[in-house]
């Protein structure tokens, strides 16, 4: 389910088993100017590696730079408060494990940061898993949740009951990616 105050869509809409939209989505919309287009890229923060959670591990993450984070089964991670860069490897939050986090910016970045391109991941929450990060409250990132890379065509993936909270009213910005809800996400 979509609801907002308007949804327009500058290409197409594909709805296929019970998605809903409230109100219905309008086609053709004008192609809006990016209202972000200033952000600027998150700065290069400590190496952290990967992170791959086992079974019902439950595990604190600091901020910095992953090369990618896996959460499995019924994993949970919370993330403490700053800024969290996914480098080329994306963030997999699959069956019934949680990512949560207050006053958290997660960018998802390609292999070469903190330059532009290289490999990019995907963000992907499938199953019953989900990924509730709220935004910092001041600051650069002020009520961004979620921002990718602007050269990062990787889809945003919502697949079974997923959830993706990006906190009261956190923007979640991906501006060249597809958003792809398939079940009851």
């Amino acid at each position: 389910s979509i609801t907002a105050g308007s949804i327009n869509v500058r290409g197409g809409v594909l709805s296929l088993g019970h998605s809903t939209f409230t109100p219905a989505p309008v086609t053709g919309a004008p192609a809006a100017s990016d209202p972000l287009a200033t952000l600027p890229v998150p700065a290069a923060g400590a190496a952290r590696g990967s992170v791959v959670c086992a079974g019902n591990s439950s595990l604190p993450l600091q901020p910095g730079v992953y090369d990618k984070i896996i959460a499995p089964g019924h994993c949970s991670l919370t993330f403490q408060p700053g800024q969290f860069v996914l480098k080329g490897g994306g963030l997999s939050v699959t069956g019934n494990a949680s990512v949560t986090g207050a006053e958290v910016l997660l960018y998802n970045a390609g292999r070469n940061f903190p330059a532009a391109g290289g490999p990019m991941g995907k963000i992907v929450i499938v199953g019953s898993g989900s990924v509730e990060v709220s935004p910092a409250a001041s600051g650069t990132y002020a009520g961004v949740s979620i921002f990718q890379a602007r050269d990062n065509t990787q889809p945003i993936s919502l697949i079974g009951h997923a959830t993706l909270d990006g906190g009261g009213g956190g923007t979640i910005y991906a501006p060249r990616a597809q958003l792809t809800i398939i079940g009851r996400s």
